[in-house]
């Protein structure tokens, strides 16, 4: 758990695989050394897009969310995998999220359940969460709509503080970008979650989403790029009043804006060219 980070990505070399590999972190001189990769997912043409993973903190498991992309569907497919003092992963049989076109997904977990997020045929919003038992990933039944709207850019992570998921994602019909908080609760096939109304992040045409939670200040931050190609980060904070969740953005204003923080400003090849990705806070 603490010496060890786990990547998940395709594999454009080996038919489009999904594969996932290990590295040790060697805190005396700062180096990376990798382990041998691991084969998660894809035989004969199929082959594993939009790959998102979530590690789940003391089990020394993590989980795998995939669209999976065959000569004819394009499914919402999830993996647990357990990681080995070796390095080496252990997965599972995948299990099937969505049965349908999916794509733009994130996932998160609040150490016993996981949450998927995705957007379905360019159509709407949806969400679909499971539990963990020992080596087993037991899907919900239940597939929660977030938004009516075609949906893209799905990025979630956890909120410690409050025991809620927090979800960022945009919306095609209007281009606003979107956060909201999930409850998540239920085991086994009862395994399900709630959302919250949703909060505007920012009205500009924004993508590229990336989202952190921070429990020493008990805030999350997003960031993403914007329509200027420049790199911003906007924080809030999730509130529970009369066991509603409500999302407050940039926490000292009255209601939301769209302030933020510039970190990057155009021009810079990798704004432009590479996105805007990953954040995370240290603590």
């Amino acid at each position: 758990n603490q010496d060890r980070v786990v990547a998940a990505y395709k594999d454009n070399g080996n038919s489009g695989y999904g594969y996932a590999i290990t590295g040790t972190v060697n805190a005396s001189n700062n180096s990376l050394s990798f382990a041998t990769s691991v084969k998660y997912y894809g035989t004969g043409i199929n082959a594993a897009w939009f790959n998102k993973i979530t590690f789940v903190s003391g089990e020394d498991k993590i989980v795998i969310a995939f669209r999976e992309a065959t000569s004819n569907s394009n499914d919402c497919m999830a993996v647990l995998g357990e990681v080995q003092a070796n390095g080496s992963i252990t997965f599972q049989s995948t299990v099937q999220v969505h049965n349908g076109n999916a794509d733009n997904i994130g996932i998160t977990n609040d150490g016993s359940r996981v949450l998927i997020a995705y957007g379905v045929s360019a159509a709407s919003g949806r969400a679909r969460a499971a539990s963990i038992s020992g080596t087993t990933l037991t899907m919900g039944s239940t597939e929660v709509t977030f938004s009516t709207n075609n949906t893209v850019g799905c990025a979630l992570t956890y909120d410690t503080t409050k025991g809620r998921a927090l979800l960022v994602h945009k919306e095609m019909n209007n281009s606003y970008s979107y956060v909201s908080g999930g409850l998540i609760s239920g085991t086994g096939s009862s395994t399900t979650v709630t959302f919250s109304t949703l909060t505007e992040l920012v009205s500009v045409t924004a993508d590229q989403f990336s989202i952190s939670y921070n429990p020493n200040v008990r805030r999350f931050f997003v960031g993403y790029r914007d329509n200027n190609n420049n790199l911003q980060v906007r924080e809030g904070k999730l509130y529970i009043f009369n066991n509603n969740m409500v999302i407050r953005l940039d926490y000292y204003q009255p209601t939301p804006n769209d302030n933020n923080v510039q970190i990057q400003a155009v021009g810079d090849d990798y704004t432009s060219n590479f996105g805007a990705g990953k954040i995370c806070t240290l603590y």
